[in-house]
């Protein structure tokens, strides 16, 4: 068994590689094998773990707070050798029982792994309809274009296809491999007793919330969970990322919190109905008040909980605004809601993940 560190560069694809015998080649990792790294690809972990190394992982600030603070020169092989040093001293803490979180042990988690598989899927062939149809948009014409390769019918016959009847392939796979995602999402606790029953929640925007957190107890406090999505507060001010540098924030979970499901989810559904006897209880109304469908009360027509949080978040912002001796323009105004409102969720979010994982409902 021996101990190696790994410094994994993503834009340059370098990497450098630190053991007990100091700097040295990419080794041929055996059986037993102990692994530390800051960023390493999770498709190289889980082909590591495969091959029975055990990895570790560290948070992406650490060489960077061992640099400043021992005046350090930036380099692969320096970075190398610091998360070598610092596992050193980890590893050493933990057989003596002493808490320490600078590592976390990489645990392959099967269900997980497949969920985010059929995610990424999922994603990649959105972004291809997307650009399908942005070329169909540009030249109609593309539609009726035969594809080189031939298909077979049931009867054995060969059929020709156009690029229109691979869009509509297209669009089946993707059906498909969503109802996939569905059927995953039903392993995860957090989904059914919580994500399920959240309004402005789908299926694929529950697979990327469960995906990217993959395991909540990495994240010691809610603050840490905030900061990870870049919903932090950071010298009083919203992080933004610095131009010519890498924010350090999970840019797909953001997005997908700040419009999958504040925008989209809470912001556009105002007309929800909550559950079947809202459903009942509207029909009934509509029946005795056919002139006067607009003037239907808040409470019929069942406004979800999120939705009433959003407009209460936003009158509060309104009124601050108005108050204010620097006052914001509505589009700032609008994204200091919409960030509230998915810290909300964050927050609800983290209790109950939390919760379930003290109760072994989460596993």
């Amino acid at each position: 068994m021996t101990i190696y560190a790994i410094d994994w560069s993503h834009k340059e694809e370098k990497r450098a590689f630190h053991s007990d015998k100091g700097s040295c080649k990419e080794p041929k990792f055996l059986n037993g094998d102990i692994i530390a790294t800051e960023n390493m690809p999770h498709y190289r972990v889980v082909e590591l773990h495969n091959k029975g190394c055990i990895i570790y992982r560290c948070n992406t600030q650490l060489t960077k707070k061992i640099r400043d603070r021992n005046s350090i020169e930036k380099t692969d092989k320096n970075d190398a050798k610091i998360i070598y040093e610092e596992f050193v001293i980890f590893n050493t803490k933990t057989q003596l029982l002493e808490k320490d979180e600078t590592f976390r042990k990489f645990d392959y988690q099967p269900s997980l792994e497949q969920l985010s598989y059929l995610n990424k899927t999922v994603k990649d062939f959105i972004e291809v309809r997307r650009k399908m149809k942005q070329r169909f948009k540009s030249d109609p014409n593309i539609i009726n274009i035969e594809l080189p390769e031939t298909t077979t019918d049931e009867s054995g016959e060969e059929i020709t296809k156009t690029y229109g009847d691979r869009l509509k392939d297209l669009e089946k796979e993707i059906r498909r491999y969503e109802k996939a995602i569905e059927k995953k999402l039903s392993d995860f606790p957090i989904y059914s007793q919580y994500l399920k029953n959240v309004d402005g929640i789908g299926s694929s925007t529950a697979a990327e919330i469960i995906c990217s957190i993959k395991d909540i107890s990495r994240f010691p406090t809610l603050g840490k969970l905030n900061a990870y999505v870049g919903l932090d507060v950071r010298g009083g001010k919203a992080p933004r990322k610095a131009l010519g540098k890498t924010a350090n924030w999970n840019h797909s979970l953001k997005s997908v919190l700040l419009h999958n499901y504040v925008t989209s989810g809470v912001i556009k559904q105002t007309k929800c109905i909550i559950n079947k006897e809202e459903i009942s209880e509207a029909k009934a109304f509509n029946k005795l008040n056919k002139d006067n469908k607009k003037d239907i009360p808040t409470s019929i027509k069942g406004k979800p909980r999120q939705r009433l949080k959003y407009e209460e978040i936003k009158k509060y912002e309104q009124s601050k605004n108005e108050n204010s001796e620097s006052p914001v323009n509505g589009m700032q105004l609008e994204l200091r809601v919409k960030r509230k409102v998915a810290k909300l969720f964050l927050k609800e979010l983290y209790n109950t993940w939390k919760a379930l994982q003290k109760t072994g409902g989460d596993v």
